[in-house]
């Protein structure tokens, strides 16, 4: 396509069919900070995606009680392809991947999204956009998608979800939280903490060996190091990110830092042994109430029970229809 283009860019649009609720996980950004900043909340029905290189624009299609609403463009329109996700009345979305990257031919400066796949409850749509850099996603239990938002200009620069828990409709003593995770191996013993997070303890040597709240502990009895980490006052930890790698055989967590409202604890240890992938969840706005997992000799795998910031705490004024 040639290089004429129409560009919609809208600062914030929230649907009227759905405010904004105070209960939300905001989580995200994957992708860059070119454009402009956008969002866009359900119940959302359908999807409608340029593509081809990279992720041009997404326009969203909310029906609720009958009625139909229709968002702006939130991107450009240079795509040379173009694919429509629909969803059916019991469907909803629980979670997306991709891969962000910079687009050499237009925006060789900045990284945009380069594919993305929508996931509902049903099955998976998509990879829409070729591909090619790093590869982002969510592993999510407990929550479904409630909205959309990030950065747009000529193309999708970012993406961001916002996740709002279904747990308390289940009878699940989740209740408004949301489990996002795990990363690392199948071995040891489910284990779960949901409780004040005060202090944590790890143990370690060259990975992780194990992991206190307390006076409760997950993991074996190995490891030459501790550290000591203390939560107090008005911090509370928002994300973890770290590394999982392989010790005789098995994947476990071999590098962990925990990021607060405040800094960042860690890596623990520093490099990790055998390093095979990195895990982070990007937060705008939630906190931290509890993890989750598997142990037994090690730490070998952690997950995050996430819950919504009470409002006077919330990092941005939440916006409402009407």
């Amino acid at each position: 396509m040639g290089a004429q283009h129409t560009l919609f860019l809208l600062a914030t649009s929230v649907s009227l069919s759905s405010p904004i609720m105070s209960n939300v996980l905001k989580l995200g950004q994957w992708g860059g900070y070119g454009g402009k900043a956008w969002e866009w909340n359900g119940p959302i029905r359908k999807i409608s995606l340029r593509h081809g290189a990279v992720v041009d624009s997404l326009i969203f299609t909310n029906t609720k009680d009958g009625k139909t609403e229709t968002s702006p463009k939130f991107g450009g329109d240079r795509g040379e392809r173009s694919s429509e996700v629909s969803l059916s009345d019991d469907e909803y979305l629980v979670t997306i991947s991709g891969t962000v990257g910079v687009f050499p031919v237009y925006y060789p400066d900045q990284q945009v999204v380069t594919s993305i796949t929508f996931v509902s409850n049903k099955r998976s749509y998509g990879p829409y956009g070729d591909g090619g850099g790093t590869g982002f996603s969510l592993p999510l239990e407990g929550g479904r998608i409630a909205g959309f938002f990030d950065r747009c200009g000529e193309y999708l620069d970012a993406i961001g979800v916002n996740v709002v828990s279904f747990g308390s409709q289940l009878g699940t003593p989740l209740g408004d939280k949301v489990k996002v995770g795990v990363w690392g191996g199948k071995g040891g013993n489910s284990w779960q903490y949901d409780g004040p997070i005060e202090k944590i303890v790890l143990k370690y040597g060259s990975v992780i060996d194990s992991i206190s709240f307390g006076s409760t502990k997950f993991g074996g009895n190995g490891g030459g190091n501790t550290q000591e980490i203390t939560v107090k006052g008005d911090e509370y930890l928002i994300s973890i990110r770290g590394t999982t790698g392989s010790f005789n055989g098995h994947s476990v967590i071999s590098s962990i830092v925990f990021v607060s409202n405040k800094r960042s604890y860690g890596p623990y240890p520093y490099g990790g042994r055998g390093a095979q992938s990195h895990f982070y969840v990007p937060v705008q706005s939630g906190k931290i109430t509890g993890f989750y997992g598997r142990a037994g000799d090690l730490l070998d795998a952690i997950g995050i029970i996430m819950g919504p910031l009470p409002p006077s705490r919330l990092p941005f004024p939440f916006l409402s229809a009407g």
